[in-house]
């Protein structure tokens, strides 16, 4: 692997074409900041152990970081945390990562486009308010969450769909209670 100082160099370059490496959620938790300075690259002297402290421990969203690289022997981790990219948003960061690497000309991606604009791309829409009907999301609509409770419900078979089937399922269970239309099921896109 490349050294500390080479690689938090390529990781530094990475970030200012990818800003969402940088994000923390701003003062009074309402809208995500890129902050200047670039996710930090620690070194770890042990092999990987997927019960490391540090792999499980919790990302702060509000004083970041909330991406970080890892080097340890013979590995680079990768960590992101998925409020502010998902998993293409993470390879995209990492294939930089290598191009600065390599030397090749950085790809980036700073869009700022929310998930609210990307839908109005398709025309106007009817807005409706969510409205929680317990703190627990597996609790059936209008419950106490005192009472919710838990159910397991397994997808059988294998898809390249795996989040089309869980959105299926969860409506078929909103079915089950009732209640239709409490349903709202939400997937980011790269």
């Amino acid at each position: 692997p490349p050294s500390v100082d080479v690689l938090q160099d390529a990781v530094k370059r990475a970030a200012e074409v990818n800003p969402g490496t940088r994000l923390v959620l701003g003062a009074g938790a309402t809208q995500w900041v890129a902050q200047q300075h670039p996710p930090p690259v620690l070194l770890h002297d042990a092999p990987l152990q997927l019960n490391d402290d540090w792999l499980q421990a919790p990302i702060d969203i509000s004083q970041g970081p909330t991406c970080s690289v890892h080097r340890l022997p013979g590995h680079l981790v990768f960590r992101a945390f998925h409020g502010v990219m998902d998993g293409q948003g993470a390879m995209s960061w990492v294939r930089d990562v290598f191009r600065a690497l390599r030397g090749e000309p950085l790809a980036g991606h700073d869009s700022q486009l929310t998930e609210d604009e990307l839908a109005e791309r398709e025309g106007p829409r009817a807005r409706r308010k969510l409205q929680w009907r317990a703190t627990c999301g597996l609790a059936p609509p209008g419950s106490d969450a005192i009472k919710a409770r838990w159910i397991r419900r397994t997808v059988s078979g294998t898809s390249r769909t795996p989040v089309a089937l869980m959105a299926a399922a969860l409506r078929r269970l909103h079915d089950e209670w009732g209640d239709p239309e409490a349903l709202r099921v939400m997937v980011p896109v790269d």
